[in-house]
């Protein structure tokens, strides 16, 4: 009765501390590290790409505001605003730029996608922040009426290297964050 009883305890002591063999231990442990550096490996890859799209975009609208602004020279210089208005009427109903804005030297409103604000004192939106300057433009967030997030790009309107007025362009930041998904 003793013998069969240390034989019953051998085997369940056999049976309680067996280990998995060692080929599944070695599969589980590839496998979880080939998972953690495909995730660290993708991860930057995205935020790679995300910089070179915003990037991008940043040099796209920063070449946009100076060409609207060198195009506007002329007229905010003769103080001709009917262009510039019938300019930005067109823009926006093409619905091609988000937000845009032409002051004058006294940061007058003198055309804007949004009509209500012609003929009053440029008031900066509530900036989130200034992300970069690219030569003479500004470039930063704001929150515009509606909950839309915009980058403006704010352009300096130049006659003979005098500042004359200002461009306000905005993009839309829900394109970016949709090519980004």
């Amino acid at each position: 009765q003793e013998e069969l009883e240390e034989v019953v305890a051998q085997e369940e002591e056999v049976g309680r501390n067996q280990f998995l063999p060692l080929r599944i231990k070695l599969t589980a442990l590839a496998s979880g590290t080939l998972a953690v550096l495909f995730m660290l490996c993708m991860t930057s890859v995205y935020l790679v790409e995300a910089q070179i799209v915003r990037n991008q975009l940043f040099d796209s609208g920063t070449s946009l505001a100076k060409f609207v602004a060198v195009h506007s020279a002329v007229p905010v210089l003769d103080q001709d605003w009917i262009p510039l208005q019938l300019f930005v009427q067109d823009a926006r109903a093409r619905t091609s730029l988000e937000y845009l804005v032409v002051t004058d030297h006294a940061n007058m409103i003198q055309a804007s996608t949004e009509p209500n604000l012609v003929g009053k004192r440029y008031q900066t939106p509530l900036r989130k922040d200034v992300i970069k300057t690219i030569s003479d433009v500004t470039v930063s967030t704001v929150s515009l009426r509606g909950a839309r997030n915009v980058y403006v790009f704010d352009a300096p309107i130049l006659f003979q290297k005098t500042e004359i007025g200002h461009i306000f362009l905005g993009i839309d930041q829900a394109g970016v964050t949709h090519v980004l998904n």
